[in-house]
């Protein structure tokens, strides 16, 4: 689906990224490569897979809209830990393929960029990519169309007394776009819309307004 976002055309995917066709540039936010990693390291026998899926859900998407850079909007990865060098070994085609512009976020602090993502583009908090303004962190009244991440947001559904529907979604809200986390076992939080927000889902593979 194409929006309009400060007068500009954005994509949302039902992946859980967002596409800016005129210049190619692809945003996905929260990966937590290496997450369950860490928590193996610390003991609790969780099994491998989400990494792999990850890479491969973010390849296919590079491919599918021929992206010219990929724009992370911070949390790259989970934790500096022992295990989480085997997912950097396995990121280190997915590199060459594109351009990574990153704005490191709150999980990032002790990551060595140029030993784990070499020749990555590291942005500041707030930097201007196009159009766009990018942060990991929700600013409280952005002035300028702003792209981020870090709150995982989530809608549900279903009555009171029965188990709620929960699904990832794409929340607008004062000016900033905030997307939805790009990796698996993120967790959501759900959100509490106002009445200019406006909410997206990905329901059998389209993208979906809530009312």
């Amino acid at each position: 689906m194409t929006i309009t976002f400060g007068q500009k055309d954005l994509q949302l995917l039902p992946e859980g990224a967002a596409f800016d066709a005129a210049r190619g540039l692809l945003f996905v936010s929260d990966l937590h490569l290496g997450k369950t990693a860490v928590f193996r390291d610390a003991g609790l026998p969780l099994p491998e897979g989400p990494d792999e899926r990850i890479l491969i859900r973010l390849a296919d998407l590079i491919a599918k809209t021929k992206a010219k850079s990929l724009v992370v909007l911070g949390d790259v990865f989970h934790a500096k830990s022992p295990g989480t060098q085997i997912v950097v070994e396995k990121l280190a085609h997915l590199r060459r393929e594109i351009p990574w512009l990153i704005v490191p976020g709150n999980h990032d602090r002790h990551v060595p960029w140029s030993e784990w993502l070499p020749g990555a583009e590291i942005l500041e908090e707030g930097a201007l990519i196009g159009p766009w303004r990018v942060r990991h962190f929700p600013p409280d009244d952005p002035v300028e169309p702003t792209l981020c991440g870090h709150l995982h947001p989530g809608v549900s559904f279903g009555p009171a007394r029965q188990r709620k529907v929960k699904l990832p979604c794409f929340w607008q809200r004062r000016g900033a776009l905030i997307l939805p986390a790009f990796g698996d076992f993120t967790g959501l939080r759900i959100i509490r819309r106002e009445p200019a927000d406006r909410v997206w889902v990905s329901i059998h593979d389209q993208i979906t307004e809530l009312p």
